[in-house]
C-alpha cells in the first residue's frame, strides 16, 4: 500500500545509510537499503529529525503554498538519509496566533525510487506554537491525548514524537530544536483498517455507530474537549466501512486536542454553545442515552483506567508539574463516577434530538 510502504521508510530500523556534512554544505546524494520495514506510528521511540527550510521565512510569512525543504532522519551519531520534500503552514487559528504555525510536509514524487511511491504523500506536523518551554509541554500534552484515546480504540489516529532540528537555510544559518509530532494521515488509517473515510456534509450523531459515538464523547468529556463535532466533521473525521453496512454505521475517530482542559493551552476558549466559563470545566456533547445505556458506555473507561494512567506515569519528558495537572485531570474525571455523578451531568447537557 502506497502509504504505508512511504512511512515505513522514516524509521531507523528501515535504513542503513551515511551522511557527511561540511561546513556549510551537505551530501545529500545518500544511498539506503531497506531491510524488514516497521511502520512508523507502531514504534514510540522519539524520532530525531532535521529540517532544512528558510526558517525565518516561514515563521514571517506564513506560506499557504508549498516551499521547498530537506528532511533528515537520523538514526545514530554517524547515519542518516535525506529526504526532499516540499511543505507549508497549515491551521486556521494557530496559522494566525502562532509565532511558528504547524507544517503540512508534502513528500516529492519519486523521492523513494520506487515505483509504488509514485503518489505524493501529505503528512500533518503539529509543531510548537511559541518560543517557549510552556510551548513544548503543551506539544507532549497534546501528544499524550491521541495516546489515551489509542487505549480505548485501535480506530485512532497514530501519532509519532519527534525531536526536531529547524535548520534556516536563509542568512543567518540558525538552528533551532523543538519537539512536534506527525499525525497518522487519514488515507493511511483507512488502509490499515479497511474503512473509508467520507466527507458527506449532511452527516450527524445518529449517523455514527452508538457504542462509537458514546466512546468519543466521553473521551473529550474526560479530556474537558468542547471542540469537535460530527456536524461538518470539525476536528474529527468519519469513515464508513468498505462493505455496506445497516445504519448507523458511521466510525468516528477524533484529532486536535490543544482546547481540551486536559491540555489547558493559554489560548484555548471554551465552546461558545456551552455554559461553561474556562475549558478546565467539563461539558457532555453526545447524545443522551438511558441511564442504564450510559453506564455501559462507561464501563470501558473504568475498565481501562490504569492503563490511561499509565500513558502519563510513564512518560519521561512532561516536567513534573504539568504531569501532576493531566493526573489531577484524570482523578477528578474518575471522582464523577463516586454515587454517579457522571450519569447526572451527562444527562444535564445530552442531545436529545
Amino acid at each position: 500500500m502506497k502509504f504505508s510502504l512511504l512511512f515505513t521508510l522514516l524509521i531507523a530500523c528501515c535504513y542503513v545509510a551515511s551522511y557527511s556534512q561540511g561546513s556549510n554544505e551537505h551530501n545529500y546524494g545518500i544511498e539506503h537499503t531497506v531491510d524488514e520495514p516497521s511502520h512508523l506510528f507502531e514504534d514510540d521511540e522519539v524520532l530525531e529529525v532535521s529540517l532544512r527550510f528558510k526558517v525565518r521565512q516561514y515563521t514571517r510569512k506564513k506560506p499557504r503554498e508549498y516551499i521547498k525543504a530537506l528532511l533528515t532522519t537520523h538514526h545514530s551519531p554517524v547515519d542518516s538519509v535525506n529526504h526532499k520534500l516540499k511543505l507549508k503552514s497549515r491551521g486556521e487559528f494557530r496559522n494566525e496566533y502562532c509565532s511558528f504555525p504547524p507544517i503540512k510536509l508534502n513528500f516529492k514524487k519519486g523521492d523513494f525510487d520506487y515505483e509504488d511511491l509514485d503518489d505524493l504523500n501529505k503528512v500533518k506536523l503539529v509543531t510548537h506554537c511559541q518560543y517557549s518551554k510552556q510551548s513544548a509541554q503543551y506539544i507532549y500534552k497534546e501528544y499524550l491525548c491521541y495516546k489515551l484515546y489509542s487505549v480505548l480504540s485501535n480506530q485512532s489516529f497514530g501519532v509519532r514524537l519527534l525531536k526536531i532540528n529547524y535548520i534556516d537555510t536563509g542568512k543567518k544559518k540558525k538552528v533551532i530544536e523543538q519537539y512536534g509530532f506527525l499525525i497518522e494521515p487519514v488515507n493511511m488509517l483507512s488502509e490499515r483498517h479497511e474503512i473509508l473515510h467520507t466527507e458527506v456534509s449532511t452527516i450527524s450523531q445518529l449517523h455514527i455507530q452508538p457504542n462509537i459515538l458514546d466512546r468519543v464523547a466521553i473521551f473529550n468529556y474526560m479530556i474537558g474537549n468542547g471542540d469537535w463535532s460530527v456536524k461538518g466533521q470539525h476536528n474529527l473525521k468519519v469513515f464508513v466501512p468498505l462493505v455496506p453496512s445497516p445504519q448507523p454505521n458511521g466510525i468516528a475517530v477524533p484529532y486536535d486536542f490543544d482546547y481540551s482542559g486536559m491540555v489547558n493551552t493559554s489560548y484555548a476558549v471554551p465552546n461558545e454553545e456551552s455554559s461553561i466559563s474556562s475549558v478546565t470545566e467539563r461539558y457532555y456533547m453526545g447524545v443522551c442515552r438511558s441511564e442504564e445505556g450510559f453506564r455501559e458506555a462507561l464501563q470501558e473507561f473504568l475498565d481501562k483506567k490504569e492503563a490511561l494512567y499509565q500513558v502519563v506515569t510513564e512518560f519521561e519528558l512532561l516536567n513534573d508539574f504539568h504531569k501532576k495537572q493531566m493526573l489531577n485531570y484524570l482523578d477528578s474525571f474518575y471522582d464523577e463516577f463516586e454515587n454517579d455523578r457522571i450519569i447526572r451531568s451527562m444527562q444535564s447537557t445530552c442531545l436529545s434530538y
